[in-house]
């Protein structure tokens, strides 16, 4: 996730941002850069989940023989990742880039290191919220006979929860 990221924020400057600044105002090239990066955040979660439901069904069905830790070990390749996470950091790098131009653009200069400084605290703490609602979903139905959509076993997930 981490590679494109760079990659496209280093060639950033260059390549396209002649082209867009003379094409589009400076707020609607922001506006659009974020939308170009949640687009592609969608279409990391359908890869993501394509990738997942395969993985999963080959564990069930096609496990590593003789491994077994908490449950059955996909025999698939690990870069089945690669797209799904090159994807991600494209949408990470238009989202971020575009947020972050759109604060400097858009906060007196005086206000836009506060405004950037804001930016990843709002990303550190989406971090943080993130892990709280998994710790409250774990600890609400631990003691339940659901299977959970959160099990330590990533093979025993499931979407629907049921209770039969």
């Amino acid at each position: 996730m981490a590679l494109p990221l760079c990659l496209y924020a280093s060639q950033f400057d260059e390549r396209q941002a002649s082209l867009l600044t003379s094409i589009q105002k400076e707020a609607s090239q922001c506006c659009k850069r974020i939308g170009a990066g949640i687009f592609l955040s969608i279409v990391s979660m359908i890869v993501s989940a394509i990738v997942e439901e395969r993985r999963r069904s080959i564990a069930l069905t096609d496990p590593i023989p003789g491994i077994r830790t908490r449950g059955d070990i996909s025999s698939m390749s690990g870069f089945w990742l690669v797209p799904q996470l090159a994807l991600a950091g494209l949408a990470e790098a238009f989202t971020a880039i575009g947020q972050v131009e759109f604060y400097y653009k858009q906060f007196p200069e005086n206000m836009r290191s506060i405004a950037g400084s804001l930016f990843f605290c709002g990303m550190a703490g989406s971090s943080y919220l993130s892990g709280f609602l998994i710790a409250i979903v774990h600890r609400t139905t631990e003691g339940l006979q659901l299977e959970i959509s959160l099990p330590e076993d990533l093979n025993k997930g499931d979407l629907i929860t049921s209770t039969t």
